[in-house]
């Protein structure tokens, strides 16, 4: 527990220490890229993983004379971060991001417009997410969609499609584990490599591309025409620490 501890507290110190090109999920925080007019933007973000499709946790029990394997088909099921899920590189994850974040308002404004309402930019983020394995436990590919919704502006609210790729890698995994063994009388054993297996997925560094169709314009923000130019898609790519805390505190 100490030295799972320890990562926990260094991909936090990571993640303050490049705050700028980084962002961090799973429940620390969340960064997104200045867009073409408003940002950056930072604040608390979440991602779930309720839903799994694969293999369960199988048992193999030793007999006498030849081993019998006793593994469940694919199946769908709700299991908060597919904990009872085999972590065979073939798990499929699905699940959603919420996030809050403040953004700086650095667009030009008429002198009639209160400056309260031009400080900054407020936005929410809702997006379905899906990650599936490739072969490996150490890593995913995932994709997710979903809109941006921008308020405290002298604009009215608005909402905007979001879409994102990514790839995933779990350095903890990255080293294959064997399978774990079931023997009679050894419960205990089997359930603690069962729990070693999942806890490898705690550190996920991520390549992500963020993609904004249609693009933004001052006028969405209320601003005067001309304070920024107005763009086709927004398209941001950076890194990302992502620390499940799901997996940290074994929920």
């Amino acid at each position: 527990m100490k030295k799972t501890m320890l990562i926990a507290l260094l991909a936090v110190v990571l993640v303050h220490v490049g705050a700028r090109p980084a962002s961090a999920q799973a429940g620390i925080i969340r960064w997104i890229a200045k867009l073409s007019g408003p940002g950056g933007f930072v604040g608390p973000g979440y991602e779930f993983f309720p839903l799994c499709f694969g293999k369960k946790n199988g048992v193999t029990r030793l007999g006498p004379l030849n081993p019998a394997a006793i593994t469940d088909d694919r199946v769908f099921a709700a299991d908060l971060n597919c904990r009872g899920f085999q972590r065979d590189g073939r798990l499929l994850l699905g699940g959603f991001q919420v996030a809050h974040m403040t953004g700086a308002n650095n667009q030009q404004y008429d002198s009639s417009v209160a400056e309260s309402f031009t400080e900054r930019v407020e936005a929410i983020l809702v997006m379905g997410t899906a990650d599936m394995g490739v072969g490996h436990p150490a890593f995913d590919v995932g994709l997710g969609a979903g809109f941006v919704r921008f308020y405290g502006m002298p604009a009215k609210p608005f909402n905007h499609p979001i879409y994102h790729l990514r790839l995933t890698v779990k350095p903890m995994a990255i080293k294959p584990k064997p399978a774990p063994i079931y023997r009679e009388g050894n419960d205990a054993e089997y359930t603690r490599q069962v729990l070693d297996r999942y806890q490898d997925d705690l550190l996920q560094l991520r390549l992500e591309m963020n993609i904004m169709p249609g693009g933004l314009s001052d006028e969405d923000f209320g601003a005067i025409p001309g304070s920024f130019p107005s763009t086709s898609t927004e398209v941001t790519l950076r890194g990302t620490i992502a620390i499940n805390l799901g997996n940290l505190f074994k929920w």
